[in-house]
């Protein structure tokens, strides 16, 4: 007989990063937040980003407002960001993907380390839409006037 054993809960151990990523990336967000959730807490910026895009997918607010704010005071923790020289093909891109909500796909600590400042601009355009979601207005807002660059300008113009 098999030892398998569908009402058995998930296991509390180490994160598997990769399975998270493959959830997310394949929409599996209910799988996604089990891993996620599992463990031990993470104060990891991209655990927080990606539980917190969990929390968006099932409509709780709330609880993504939390862990989205908690990923941005991470995300700052890592220390200056790195320039990164954003040319007018990035610019052009950037703007389709804020549209399509592209900023709202997983990503892994390897993201986040080398590219600090789209990160963080992500997290903040996810706890935008959390926001916008808890019917904070004002504070989405302010998220969005916080955001700085070209590609920005069509977004803030909808505020």
């Amino acid at each position: 007989m098999s030892s398998f054993n569908p009402q058995k809960p998930v296991q509390k151990k180490e994160i598997d990063f990769d399975l998270i990523h493959q959830c997310l990336e394949d929409g599996r967000f209910s799988e996604a937040s089990l891993l996620l959730t599992a463990g031990e807490k993470s104060s990891r910026p991209d655990v927080l980003f990606n539980t917190g895009i969990c929390f968006l997918q099932a409509g709780d607010f709330t609880s993504a407002v939390t862990v989205l704010e908690s990923a941005v005071v991470e995300i700052k923790k890592l220390g200056p960001k790195s320039k990164i020289m954003k040319n007018d093909l990035y610019k052009k891109l950037r703007v389709s993907e804020i549209d399509d909500g592209i900023y709202l796909k997983p990503m892994d600590m390897n993201y986040v380390e080398t590219f600090l400042e789209i990160a963080q601009e992500n997290v903040l355009l996810a706890l935008k839409d959390a926001y916008l979601g808890c019917g904070l207005t004002d504070k989405a807002r302010g998220v969005v006037g916080s955001l700085v660059g070209d590609e920005f300008a069509a977004l803030k113009k909808q505020f």
